[in-house]
């Protein structure tokens, strides 16, 4: 169950984890790993790859109806340059696509006046930086995220590299982490961020749209940043 969670929250782009596709700093590419936090048992559960404001998440599908039809993996490919969002099955020679007016600006971090600690402190959320720490060879910034449940407080850790402007380490509830590993910062190749030849575009479940694309959206006005290339 708990896999299937950071599964979600990895293809939703939920959370802090959205602002991994729209981060100006370096291109990359990197493992995602969960922590079991009490037996300290790891799983790779994908990879990501970012380039010139685009993105590329290769993971396995955490829904057993979806995998019945499409099979085991899945690509989820963000290209704001082309305004589209592909769900890609490799092992059916299929995706999905949405196109609109996709954001390129990258997404507030704790400690920035808009990220929503900063808007919700009246909801009893807030965000408090604890410290410098070094994740592997990273040094990053911790902090602590904490809203208000039924009257209990809920803490998440967040680990925010500063140079790649994004978080590299989430850990929620003191029980599962998520974390990028294997960190390689180099150029990544266009063919990433495009659908590959003779795959077929099937229309997706009724309902199901991904978080920050509006299926439906004219892909019209939506310009790259400064220094995209299209």
């Amino acid at each position: 169950m708990m896999r299937k969670i950071l599964l979600f929250c990895i293809f939703g782009m939920a959370g802090l984890w959205s602002s991994l596709g729209w981060t100006g700093g370096p291109e990359f590419s990197a493992d995602v790993m969960t922590i079991n936090l009490k037996d300290r048992t790891e799983h790779s559960i994908g990879k990501i790859y970012v380039g010139n404001f685009r993105q590329r998440k290769e993971m396995s599908i955490p829904d057993k109806r979806t995998t019945e039809e499409y099979g085991q993996s899945v690509i989820q490919i963000v290209n704001p340059q082309r305004q589209a969002m592909w769900q890609v099955f490799p092992e059916k020679h299929k995706y999905w696509e949405w196109t609109g007016k996709i954001p390129m600006e990258p997404s507030p971090l704790p400690g920035d006046s808009r990220h929503f600690c900063a808007q919700a402190k009246d909801r009893g959320i807030s965000c408090t930086k604890l410290a410098s720490e070094k994740i592997g060879d990273r040094l990053t910034d911790k902090w602590e995220l904490t809203m208000m449940r039924e009257g209990n407080p809920i803490k998440t850790l967040v680990w925010i590299e500063p140079k790649l402007g994004m978080p590299i380490r989430e850990e929620s509830s003191g029980m599962i982490a998520m974390e990028l590993r294997n960190i390689k910062e180099e150029a990544q190749p266009d063919s990433l961020f495009e659908i590959p030849e003779g795959y077929q575009k099937v229309e997706p479940p009724k309902g199901r749209g991904p978080a920050g694309v509006h299926p439906g959206m004219s892909p019209q006005g939506a310009a790259p940043p400064q220094g995209a290339t299209r």
